[in-house]
């Protein structure tokens, strides 16, 4: 068991139980929030859709999926703009 007790999560583990998750959720979101509160408001913005979708697919599937996202990145930034 691991204790967080460092980020002031003293008598959590890395692995606890539901019923610790939903009450140990504000702590860790203080936490944050004391760190810096850019990040906590960053992941409110989380598109949680795009997450599962991801998390659905095989890890073969998401290296397809990251390798043509990467190309296109690639296309759109070697591509000369018309407003240049």
């Amino acid at each position: 068991m691991v204790e967080l007790g460092y980020l002031g999560l003293a008598g959590m583990s890395n692995s606890p139980a539901q019923s610790d998750i939903e009450g140990s959720r504000d702590v860790i979101d203080k936490v944050i929030e004391g760190l810096d509160p850019l990040i906590l408001e960053a992941a409110k913005e989380v598109d949680q859709t795009l997450l599962d979708w991801y998390l659905s697919l095989s890890p073969r599937e998401r290296l397809r999926a990251c390798t043509k996202a990467t190309e296109a990145l690639a296309r759109f930034r070697d591509e000369p703009s018309s407003s240049r």
